[in-house]
């Protein structure tokens, strides 16, 4: 069963009360800033009416705090047809911890469910957009239930959630509760090699950030495929370059000030793809798009494109996940098509959904091949791919690069820093065999010690060397785990040895 980073003991359903979506069918420009009639500093949203800066967060937002006493009820239905039904659900805040905000979404349950587990498609709106919107925009509901997939459109929390670290807590609990509840309750299984994430402007950014940070191949949430429909992949450029974007991200509510804050520039790139500056120069040691390396992506553009942020974002982001890291198995396609006659230059649609079905169909995920290297790129205690990492520091990012000698047995983890432990709970799940001899090779990043964990040990190893010499470890025999006490130590490789 899947299992994600929110255990919800409790799910249920509440009807979305909130009325129609007031905007249109097409995704507007992020307005600029102005005086309001009252000389206040805002913005006129997409419905035409005036969000000042020190507006209700809930009115500005979109979202709702949620209600720890609300009355509990089904579903609402949304629409039924050939293809399939789509429904709104709701989760309430008391339901997600880390979040004020309650979660509401759509879910698309194709009309036939049949014996095989089902692929699942989550799409991340754009900037002051809702869920209701991306099915009145796009086809993507309609074409994915017509192949039998799973669609759903999270909230995220509210309109203009940028991907910030509660709205991915919320969207966390939406694919638990699809997982565990609501397609069990159709009589069918999700297909957790088949998760894609399709994501338009601030959710292109949106998307990709969330399949980066959630990379558990071991029996939990990771995607097969991505695509960035021009994403605002990089929130300090978007600081930078947006004004209106800049008034939403100082909210209290989001981020409360600028990424050149100390105390919030973590918080600012954690939920980045790339931390690119006004210059378009990306560290490469920030990097969460790294972690993508081995998740096929597609990028696109519209050749109108009116924002030449997202253009910067989008090709930057693109370029270095496919030169930067092309020695860790590169990227997708970079689309640039010109714009549908009776479309908006910045438009879901301009990208045919029939492209994206074609690209993401094939695609299942796999483990990364032997013998070749792995980045990761941690923000967090969790699991990153097969891998368990408690960091030293909270609320700094942890760097590993890993690869697997299967026909020699060994286990090459390098350049690490900031994590106390480094657990494989599973060594068969990459085909190592605790059962004869296993080499491991460390080499650390900043000198610290840590603590390898390997699992699949019934029994206590007859010899742990640390070189040519006895290694210090400890044996778990409650757990079969294995611990090597790597000390703190400067040298560029060392090699352990475990002989069962």
């Amino acid at each position: 069963m899947l299992k994600l980073f929110v255990p919800l003991i409790a799910l249920v359903c509440a009807p979305f009360l909130a009325g129609p979506t007031a905007y249109g069918q097409d995704h507007p420009d992020h307005p600029p800033l102005v005086t309001g009639p009252n000389g206040q500093i805002g913005i006129y949203g997409p419905n035409g009416r005036f969000i000042g800066i020190d507006d209700d967060p809930e009115a500005v937002l979109g979202g709702s705090f949620g209600n720890p006493f609300a009355s509990f009820a089904p579903p609402s239905l949304v629409s039924f047809n050939s293809f399939g039904t789509i429904l709104r659900y709701r989760i309430d805040a008391s339901l997600i911890p880390g979040s004020s905000f309650s979660e509401s979404f759509l879910v698309g349950i194709p009309r036939t469910i049949g014996t095989s587990p089902l692929p699942v498609l989550v799409l991340f709106h754009g900037f002051g957009e809702e869920p209701q919107d991306v099915v009145n925009k796009t086809n993507y509901f309609r074409m994915g239930m017509f192949r039998g997939w799973v669609v759903i459109a999270p909230l995220g929390a509210h309109r203009f959630n940028y991907g910030i670290e509660y709205s991915q807590l919320n969207t966390e609990a939406a694919l638990e509760m699809l997982s565990v509840n609501i397609v069990p309750g159709f009589g069918g299984n999700v297909d957790i090699d088949r998760f894609y994430a399709v994501g338009f402007s601030m959710g292109g950014g949106g998307a990709a950030n969330f399949a980066a940070r959630h990379l558990n191949t071991l029996d939990g949430l990771r995607f097969a495929g991505v695509v960035i429909h021009s994403g605002s992949t990089s929130l300090p450029h978007t600081y930078w370059t947006d004004p209106a974007a800049r008034a939403i991200l100082m909210l209290p509510e989001l981020f409360g000030g600028p990424p050149t804050n100390p105390l919030l520039a973590f918080d600012y790139l954690r939920v980045s793809s790339v931390d690119m500056g006004p210059d378009k120069w990306i560290d490469p040691t920030t990097d969460m798009v790294r972690n993508l390396c081995r998740v096929p992506t597609m990028s696109f553009l519209a050749n109108e494109e009116p924002s030449q942020s997202l253009i910067d974002q989008t090709s930057g982001t693109h370029a270095h996940l496919t030169e930067a890291l092309k020695d860790s198995g590169g990227s997708g396609p970079m689309l640039r098509l010109n714009k549908g006659a009776n479309y908006n230059n910045h438009d879901w649609r301009n990208l045919p959904e029939g492209r994206v079905f074609k690209f993401l169909a094939p695609l299942s995920s796999q483990a990364p091949p032997y013998m070749e290297l792995v980045t990761t790129l941690a923000d967090r205690n969790g699991n990153w791919y097969c891998f368990e990492v408690s960091q030293t520091m909270p609320r700094t990012f942890s760097p590993f690069d890993w690869k697997i000698v299967s026909g020699s047995n060994a286990l090459i983890v390098s350049n690490v820093a900031n994590i106390a432990e480094l657990n494989l709970p599973i060594p068969k799940s990459v085909s190592l065999d605790t059962s004869t001899t296993l080499t491991y090779y460390f080499q650390t990043g900043d000198g610290n010690s840590v603590d390898l964990i390997l699992g699949e040990y019934p029994n206590e190893p007859q010899s742990v060397l640390r070189g040519f010499s006895p290694g210090n470890y400890s044996y778990d025999l409650g757990t079969s785990e294995l611990t090597l006490h790597e000390p703190a130590d400067k040298a560029s490789t060392v090699k352990w040895t475990i002989i069962p």
